[in-house]
């Protein structure tokens, strides 16, 4: 640890947080002067319903406090509903180029995996192409309300 080298000042050496607005991921409340949670990610295939919710729960037993599964394709999306029955901590969507693409299709094709997320990382940079972005972005915003 950091605090056992000798001549380490942990006190100076902390950067001041940024104001921000709080938000709750399920349960958990991020950001806003919230104390700091552990975030992870699995990296299975999400689709792999039995091995997403096996590393969800080995995650929690860890520590982690919020989970996020990456919902790219068709599949994964369908399982989301599945994996989510088994689990109870918060679950975010990653923010993957092919959601921030499609995400606007997956997540209304699939409305039970919409409503079994807790929040969607979604990088508007990556949201639809030319003219569409903006209603595409909307439709993304709209299913998450």
């Amino acid at each position: 640890m950091l605090t056992q080298i000798e001549g380490f000042d942990a006190v100076a050496s902390r950067h001041p947080r940024r104001k921000t607005y709080g938000v709750k991921v399920g349960h958990v409340r991020v950001g806003g002067g919230a104390p700091i949670v552990v975030q992870s990610m699995t990296n299975t295939d999400t689709a792999d319903i039995k091995t997403t919710l096996k590393q969800t729960l080995e995650l929690a037993e860890a520590g982690s406090e919020i989970v996020r599964w990456t919902v790219n394709v068709p599949e994964a999306a369908a399982a989301v509903p599945e994996i989510r029955s088994g689990c109870w901590m918060p679950v975010q969507c990653a923010d993957h180029r092919r959601l921030s693409l499609h995400g606007h299709v997956l997540l209304t094709k699939y409305p039970e995996c919409a409503k079994a997320l807790d929040k969607y990382r979604i990088n508007p940079g990556n949201v639809g192409a030319g003219q569409r972005r903006d209603e595409q972005f909307s439709t993304i915003c709209k299913i998450a309300r």
